[in-house]
């Protein structure tokens, strides 16, 4: 399998943008260039993430949001992997994060629950 970075996310002058092994397809003149970026980022690191390389995912989701930081979405993904790479008190913030943004979400509730719990059994485990 190829490898591909955020790097190679760039528009064409057809308004699609590459990321990765997939297509997304913006209408540039239409789109600001920092969406297309965050979002071509974001995809990258669902792939990455579908892969197991949370640290690349991670990588570029913090790159998106340093971007777009009000992008629940990408809060709630970041969450997700921080609890995969047992950063138990850093998954909660990103989940809270994303709650205060998508208050509604039933995915970011339940990321946010998933969060806590993993927070609590990492103090459970230190306690005892």
């Amino acid at each position: 399998m190829k490898s591909h970075n955020a790097s190679r996310c760039k528009p064409s002058h057809y308004g699609i943008m590459q990321a990765g092994m997939g297509v997304l397809f913006l209408n540039s003149s239409r789109v600001p260039w920092r969406l297309s970026y965050c979002l071509c980022t974001q995809v990258e690191g669902g792939l990455r993430a579908e892969q197991g390389d949370w640290g690349t995912a991670l990588s570029l989701w913090n790159k998106a949001l340093a971007l777009t930081p009000e992008d629940g979405i990408l809060h709630e993904m970041r969450s997700q992997a921080l609890n995969e790479v047992e950063d138990a008190w850093g998954a909660v913030q990103a989940a809270s994060r994303a709650a205060e943004l998508l208050p509604r979400s039933a995915d970011v509730l339940v990321t946010l629950a998933r969060a806590q719990l993993n927070l609590g059994e990492v103090l459970h485990d230190a306690c005892s």
